[in-house]
C-alpha cells in the first residue's frame, strides 16, 4: 500500500518496485490468501486512489460508467444497469437531479448486481454517492480548501472498491473461470500526422513499453507492434484526415482498433509540457481506463462510394459558383437576369459579342460548368450502379423531397442506424439540433455546433427545402416557425423533423408518414 504514487502525468516515474519477504511456516497458505483476497483489496484501494486523484475533467459521470463496465467485463453472474436522467426523473429521485443541475455532464445511476453467491445467503446492498468535482457554494470557499472538493467522489469509489474486492475474491475462491489473465495487457496509442506518427504502448500500470516516432509506413508500424501483438488489447488512432490506410491495415492484421474522437479528448490543463509523445500516451491511458471517446469506423467496402458522393457535392458547389458568375456578369453588363435552368440548357448562347472580353470571361465559366455537369452525371451513375439499393434506400425515397442522390447520401452517411441510441442522438449527429449550454435555467453560451456530420446536415436541409415546396402540411409548419423566428431557423426546424422521422423509419422499417412527422 505504501508504494502507491499517482505519477502518470510525470515524464519520469520513480521506480517503486521492491521485494517482500514473508517468514512463515505456512508459505503456501499465505500465497493463496494473498491471491484470493489481499491482491484484490490492494488493487481496489489503488484504483480508488487513482480515480479520486484524477482531474474531474477526465472522470465525469459517463466516463465513470465506462470504467465500471470495463472493470466487470467478462465476469459471470454480474449484471450492470445504468439509469440516465430520464429514468432517474421517472423514479422521482429529486435529490440526485437537483445536485447535478449545475453540471454540463448529465448524472448517471449505476447498479452492479452479482448473483454468483449461495442462494441461501442474505443479499448485501451497498450504496454510495459520487460527485466528480463539487463546485457547490464555490463563491464561499477559499483557495485553501478547493483542492479537497474532489473528495465527494470517494463515496462512490468506496462502493466500487468494495464491490470489485468482493466479486473478484469470491470468484477466485469458487471458480477458475474468473481468474485474470497471467499476461499483462498492453494498450497502444498512435498520434498520427501527415508524414509520420508516434507509437506509444503502455502496460496496465501506465509504464511505457514502446515510445517511438516512425514514418507513415504500414510495414514499419506492423514490425514495431509485432512483438507485443498478443498482449495488445487495442490500438487507439487519432481520427485525422489520413487515418484510412493505418486503421484498415491494422484491422486486416487482426488488431482491435479504436478510432479516437479527437474533439472530445481533453488533456489535463495543469501540464507544463505537451507534445506528440504525451498525446499518444494519453490516448493509451484513456483507453486503459475505459473512457476513450471513439468514433465510428465506416466499413471500407462502402467508404469509397460514400467518398465519391462527397466529391460530387464538391463539384456541385463549384458548378454553382460558375453559374452565379455567368448570371452576375450578364446582369451587371446587360441589366437583366438569366435563370440557372436556362444557362444549363444545351442550346444556351452567351448574349455577348463573340470575341469580346466579356464573351471570353463568361465563356470560360460556361465551358468549366459543362465539364463539371458531365462529371457530376458520371459520378451519379457510378454510385447508383456500385451500391446495392437496400430496403433503407426505398424507405428514404418515400419521403417527399428525397430523391435518389439525397437518399443515397443519407443511407451511406448514416451507415448502421443501430449505432444511434435514440432519435435525438441521430438528429444531433446530423447537426439538426441547437448547441446550448444552460445552468440554473439560464443560457451560458453555445459551443461545439459543428460536431456531427456536415454531409447529413446538408442532405436534410436540401430535403427540407423540397418538402416545404411540395407538401402543404410541412409548408404550414414552416410558415408558423418563420413568423415567430426567421426563415433559416424555420427550414432547420423542418430538417430536424425529417431527421427524426428518418431515424424511426430506418429503425422500424416503416415508410414516411407526414401526419406523424408534423403532428
Amino acid at each position: 500500500m505504501r508504494h502507491y504514487r499517482f505519477d502518470k502525468y510525470k515524464s519520469k516515474k520513480e521506480d517503486r518496485s521492491s521485494t517482500i519477504e514473508l517468514i512463515t511456516p505456512h508459505a503456501t497458505a499465505a500465497i493463496d490468501h494473498y491471491n484470493s483476497d489481499l491482491k484484490y483489496l490492494a488493487e481496489g484501494v489503488h484504483m480508488a486512489r487513482d480515480f479520486a486523484t484524477e482531474p474531474g475533467k477526465s472522470l465525469y459521470p459517463q466516463a465513470f460508467v465506462e470504467v465500471i463496465k470495463q472493470k466487470f467485463n467478462g465476469i459471470d453472474n454480474v449484471k450492470i444497469r445504468v439509469l440516465d436522467v430520464a429514468a432517474i426523473q421517472k423514479l422521482n429521485m429529486g435529490a440526485l437531479t437537483g445536485v447535478s443541475k449545475g453540471s454540463i455532464n448529465d448524472l448517471r445511476l449505476i447498479v452492479v448486481e452479482y448473483s454468483g453467491g449461495n442462494r441461501t445467503d442474505a443479499p448485501i446492498a451497498l450504496a454510495g454517492k459520487g460527485i466528480t468535482v463539487d463546485t457547490g457554494a464555490i463563491s464561499l470557499k477559499n483557495n485553501n480548501g478547493m483542492w479537497a472538493m474532489k473528495s465527494n467522489l470517494s463515496g462512490a469509489l468506496k462502493i466500487l472498491k468494495s464491490a470489485s474486492e468482493l466479486v473478484f475474491s469470491y470468484a477466485e475462491r469458487c471458480s477458475n473461470h474468473h481468474k485474470r489473465e497471467a499476461v499483462m495487457s498492453l494498450y497502444c496509442g498512435i498520434d498520427l500526422h501527415s508524414n509520420n506518427h508516434v507509437v506509444v504502448v503502455i502496460d496496465e500500470e501506465d509504464n511505457k513499453v514502446v515510445d517511438k516516432r516512425i514514418d507513415n509506413n504500414l510495414n514499419a508500424t506492423l514490425a514495431l507492434l509485432a512483438p507485443y501483438k498478443e498482449q495488445i488489447k487495442a490500438v487507439a488512432i487519432e481520427s485525422t484526415f489520413n487515418w484510412y490506410w493505418l486503421v484498415d491495415g491494422l484491422i486486416e492484421q487482426g488488431y482491435q482498433v479504436k478510432l479516437v474522437n479527437t474533439a472530445a479528448v481533453k488533456q489535463y490543463e495543469g501540464l507544463k509540457y505537451s507534445g506528440d509523445h504525451q498525446d499518444a500516451f494519453h490516448l493509451g491511458h484513456l483507453m486503459r481506463l475505459g473512457i476513450l471517446p471513439t468514433g465510428h469506423i465506416y466499413p471500407p467496402e462502402y467508404r469509397q462510394v460514400r467518398d465519391l458522393l462527397r466529391r460530387r457535392r464538391q463539384l456541385v458547389k463549384h458548378a454553382s459558383s460558375h453559374v452565379i458568375s455567368i448570371q452576375n456578369q450578364i446582369w451587371r453588363s446587360l441589366g437583366y437576369r438569366v435563370s440557372c435552368v436556362d444557362i444549363r440548357k444545351k442550346d444556351f448562347k452567351l448574349p455577348f459579342e463573340i470575341g469580346s472580353f466579356l464573351y471570353h470571361s463568361a465563356h470560360s465559366n460556361l465551358m468549366i460548368l459543362k465539364t463539371l455537369d458531365k462529371q457530376i452525371a458520371i459520378i451519379e451513375q457510378q454510385t447508383l450502379e456500385a451500391v446495392e439499393l437496400k430496403d433503407e434506400f426505398k424507405l428514404l425515397t418515400s419521403v417527399t423531397g428525397i430523391g435518389p442522390i439525397l437518399g443515397l447520401t443519407i443511407m451511406l452517411e448514416t451507415g448502421d442506424i443501430k449505432r444511434f441510441e435514440a432519435a435525438g442522438n441521430y438528429a444531433s449527429y446530423c447537426r439538426c439540433v441547437n448547441s446550448v449550454r444552460e445552468s440554473n435555467g439560464k443560457k451560458k453560451g453555445t459551443g461545439n455546433r459543428k460536431a456531427g456530420n456536415k454531409y447529413l446536415s446538408w442532405a436534410f436541409s436540401e430535403a427540407a427545402h423540397y418538402l416545404v415546396r411540395f407538401d402543404a402540411k410541412a409548408k404550414r409548419f414552416y410558415e408558423r416557425k418563420k413568423q415567430k423566428l426567421n426563415g433559416i431557423v424555420a427550414i432547420r426546424a423542418v430538417a430536424h423533423k425529417i431527421a427524426r422521422a428518418v431515424f424511426h423509419m430506418l429503425k422500424n422499417k416503416q415508410v414516411f408518414d407526414i401526419e406523424r412527422a408534423f403532428s
